[in-house]
């Protein structure tokens, strides 16, 4: 959706390619350097990098400027860099023979949620804004969010 809401700023079709590109470059960084961010104490990261990412997204749904590019990257750069501290996180805390029913349902539950996120915001943007749209899923998964953060740090920690 983000390529919608460029154009919506009337940013040129090929640079919105070059963004979406470099994007993808930071989405392979952010995974390259996740190790960095395990700096912090694990329980730290589970909380500030979901908020980060979160603070990043519900700026670019309210900033409506092409500044938005660089907290597209920034949540990015987050979300990519979050995902192995969070298998590695499994893989410490859950017993083997639990480990790969864990990281698949960890999986499904993702694609779940793209399959239905995607059209939920979809919808949403066609009735009103992407802007409404983004705010509507951060509004509806914060609680979602924060339980998940919670109980987490509550059974890692």
């Amino acid at each position: 959706y983000c390529q919608k809401y460029f154009e919506a700023m009337a940013i040129p079709l090929y640079l919105i390619g070059l963004v979406l590109c470099v994007d993808s470059v930071f989405a392979a960084l952010g995974a390259r350097y996740a190790y960095r961010l395990e700096r912090f104490r694990n329980r730290d990261v589970v909380a500030l990098i979901p908020g980060a990412i979160v603070a990043a997204y519900v700026l670019l749904a309210l900033i409506d400027a092409p500044i938005v590019v660089l907290l597209l990257w920034t949540a990015t750069v987050f979300v990519v860099g979050f995902w192995p501290i969070l298998s590695e996180l499994i893989n410490a805390r859950v017993p083997a023979e639990n480990r790969a029913t864990v990281l698949s349902l960890k999986a499904q539950l993702s694609s779940f949620g793209v399959m239905v996120v995607f059209p939920a915001v979809g919808l949403i943007a066609s009735r009103t804004s992407l802007s409404t749209a983004f705010l509507a899923l951060l509004v509806a998964a914060l609680p979602l969010l924060l339980y998940c953060v919670v109980k987490i740090r509550k059974i890692a920690f």
